[in-house]
């Protein structure tokens, strides 16, 4: 059964988000000129946010925070039991979101199901309710090369992200085979190293390497990568 979402649900993320015994790790992201954000419920759906000064990124802040429900999470975060309510082993009835599809079902090591949420908000323009698809399934695959061998026995619809070497390969059997290859060209995404800065003290460079993340064959210090 449905719930209606509204400033409340929004009131309660943020100050679970904003809570340090919380953990989470978009706090820092809510905390501008060295205060928090202010979340003030301003009507059911309006929500004013105050910034305690000027700052340019801020319709980014929003980007990273999924709006959770109220009706299933506020009880537990009262009860100090926010972190482990949502579980690998939790019921998929346990779970609700905002998102046009829903989960339907998970399974350890071989595939996420997910469902067309029929309460989903938006509409294409005849208003027909969107998604059109009534059901996504997702298969965990071990590497790139199983991912392409899995596309080509017919178990999957869609592949992305392959190297140039699956690309040449399938773009050899898409006409025999039926399939489509499209370049979408550059993307939004971005991909970042992020590297752990700690003293390590007096342990070998190449060990702290290994504890850092960091390629073997790199030193790090607190202002330079070295790689040799």
């Amino acid at each position: 059964m449905a719930s209606p979402f509204d400033a409340d649900d929004v009131a309660v993320l943020f100050q679970a988000h904003l809570d340090e015994k919380i953990h989470s790790p978009q706090r820092d992201l809510l905390v501008v000129g060295g205060k928090p954000i202010d979340v003030q419920k301003i009507d059911p759906y309006t929500v004013r946010f105050t910034l305690a000064q000027a700052y340019a990124a801020a319709e980014r802040i929003f980007d990273s925070l999924a709006m959770m429900p109220r009706h299933l999470l506020e009880k537990p975060y009262k009860q100090d039991k926010f972190a482990s309510t949502w579980t690998l082993t939790t019921p998929a009835a346990e779970i609700a979101g905002l998102g046009p599809f829903r989960l339907k079902e998970y399974v350890p090591g071989q595939k996420i199901v997910l469902e067309r949420n029929p309460y989903y908000w938006k509409a294409d323009r005849s208003k027909n309710r969107l998604p059109y698809l009534d059901e996504l399934v997702f298969l965990f695959v071990g590497n790139e090369d199983a991912q392409t061998i899995r596309f080509q026995a017919g178990d999957t619809d869609i592949i992305s992200r392959f190297s140039a070497e699956n690309y040449s390969l399938l773009s050899k059997e898409a006409a025999s085979r039926g399939t489509e290859l499209f370049d979408l060209g550059p993307s939004l995404e971005y991909n970042f190293l992020i590297f752990n800065l700690n003293d390590l003290g007096s342990k070998k460079s190449g060990q702290d390497c290994r504890q850092a993340g960091v390629v073997p064959g790199c030193e790090v210090s607190s202002s330079r990568v070295l790689c040799h």
